[in-house]
């Protein structure tokens, strides 16, 4: 083998060497990168927090966590859909909300996720989480998000100072980044996203059959 062939063929040789390796590494990120249906995350995660927002039986068997964006039009569907469940099971389930503000195409997703919490330490958080869905297209359009904001805070008779105060404090602020990063770490990329007993599943197309995939769960915990 002359010297011209041999160069060519070490420089195949590496070419060939670096692409296995980047095929590799695609294979080995899509294995460790986001969940899809039928995943089970971390436990820990999974796991009531004291932070957590929650409705139904916190000690019932099946657990559903919601990861949810304010300003997502679904979510408002299925906010309204998750409220039913917990309504209707009020002593099987217990329903936990946490924050997935996605604010890359949703830019006032954030605020309103503090503006639950701030209306939280209020005593508040559900009804402000009501009034933000049930008001979705109004403050999404504004300008002024926080303004709205400040007047559901009213209408739910919240001090307002308080309010003003805790929907940019540190406090609030960590805890939606709490919820968001969690999100992330199990590798969420879409909401509404529903995890029921640790396992996350396809988002029903309707509420019969929500309501059919959440009594599945009664059968497996009997």
């Amino acid at each position: 083998m002359n010297n011209q062939n041999k160069t060519n063929w070490s420089f195949w040789s590496i070419v060939i060497i670096i692409l296995i390796a980047l095929i590799m590494g695609v294979v080995l990120l899509a294995k460790s990168s986001g969940n899809g249906p039928g995943t089970i995350p971390p436990q820990e995660i999974m796991n009531i927090q004291e932070d957590d927002h929650i409705k139904g039986n916190k000690e019932a068997d099946v657990v559903i966590i919601e990861y949810s964006d304010f300003q997502c039009p679904f979510c408002k569907i299925y906010s309204f859909h998750s409220r039913k469940i917990a309504e209707e099971f009020s002593d099987e389930v217990v329903v936990v909300f946490r924050h997935f503000p996605l604010k890359s195409i949703h830019p006032h997703a954030e605020l309103a996720s503090q503006a639950t919490e701030a209306a939280g330490l209020q005593g508040k958080f559900w009804e402000m989480h009501d009034i933000i869905f049930e008001r979705q297209e109004e403050w999404s359009e504004s300008t002024d998000a926080f303004g709205l904001f400040k007047q559901y805070a009213e209408t739910l008779e919240l001090d307002l100072e308080k309010f003003t105060t805790d929907i940019y404090s540190g406090l609030v602020k960590d805890k939606v980044k709490k919820d968001l990063a969690s999100a992330l770490e199990i590798g969420l990329n879409s909401t509404p996203t529903f995890i029921i007993n640790g396992e996350q599943i396809n988002t029903p197309s309707s509420y019969d059959k929500f309501r059919k995939t959440v009594q599945s769960y009664f059968v497996e915990v009997e």
